[in-house]
């Protein structure tokens, strides 16, 4: 079986609450993703933040919300407050209709690989990243970004 097939059933099976592993549909994937995505207060340990700007600077409070949405309408730097020990936060940025827009990282990240994530920057594109906090630096995630925020899109919200 293709690898990137069995990962995403393997990670299906995580999700569904018989554990019966069923074929891989768009419906399937779609709810999954719906469940796993699921920005609302209900499942988002200290809810979900809008951090919708068009200002130089974007500060994310992440007591206020573990997972965020941002429209960038220019170039931003991200500060990030409040952040806890251990915490795993997700953020998920969007280009306005223009697009072509940088995100810069608060300067105590790493980054996996060495690598800073590159955001998408067309029109309308959703990168999606994730960030674990150590206690001293925000360490960004790089894997499976781009899928996730595939599908995010193709997602009727």
């Amino acid at each position: 079986m293709n690898p990137v097939k069995q990962t995403i059933r393997n990670l299906i099976s995580l999700n569904i609450p018989d554990n019966n592993v069923r074929a891989v549909t768009p419906a399937l994937l779609r709810g999954v993703l719906e469940q796993m995505l699921d920005f609302s207060e209900e499942t988002a340990t200290g809810g979900f933040q809008d951090i919708t700007t068009t200002e130089a600077v974007a500060d994310w409070d992440v007591e206020l919300g573990s997972r965020a949405f941002m429209l960038l309408g220019n170039d931003v730097t991200l500060s990030i407050e409040n952040a806890v020990q251990g915490g795993l936060y997700w953020l998920v940025a969007q280009q306005d209709s223009n697009g072509g827009y940088n995100l810069a990282y608060p300067p105590d990240s790493i980054f996996e690989g060495g690598q800073e994530p590159q955001i998408n920057q067309q029109p309308g594109a959703v990168s999606i990243l994730s960030i674990l906090f150590n206690g001293t630096h925000y360490i960004w995630l790089n894997k499976g970004n781009e899928t996730a925020a595939t599908l995010w899109q193709q997602i009727d919200w």
